[in-house]
């Protein structure tokens, strides 16, 4: 069964509000925190922040209407273009993610 308006189907489009208000949430509880860091270190952990996000939600969302269309029935329908989704999505996650490490890392040096 399809759940779609105007082409996209809704299980891909309206799992990322509840995400975005928690991101949103927790920015708002750590804002002053993080506006108190070293403006280098600020930066590095909004560019991770960035990065991790633009994996997370933005791909996921391209590629959740891509999905959509091939495999509207959830079976597991695989092809090169959606694998490469999730390769970009991935990545794009443990960039965001290393960097974030490394920054953290190095902030105690």
């Amino acid at each position: 069964m399809r759940s779609s308006r105007s082409g996209f189907a809704l299980p891909y489009v309206v799992w990322p509000i509840p995400y975005v208000a928690g991101v949103l949430i927790v920015g708002s509880v750590l804002g002053r925190w993080f506006f108190a860091l070293p403006r280098s270190l600020a930066l590095g952990f909004a560019l991770a922040g960035v990065i991790y996000l633009s994996g997370a939600v933005g791909i996921e969302l391209i590629a959740g209407s891509y999905i959509a269309e091939i495999d509207p029935d959830h079976l597991g329908v695989s092809d090169l273009k959606r694998d490469l989704f999730a390769t970009v999505e991935e990545s794009l996650e443990m960039i965001g993610l290393l960097l974030l490490l490394r920054l953290m890392a190095g902030a105690d040096s």
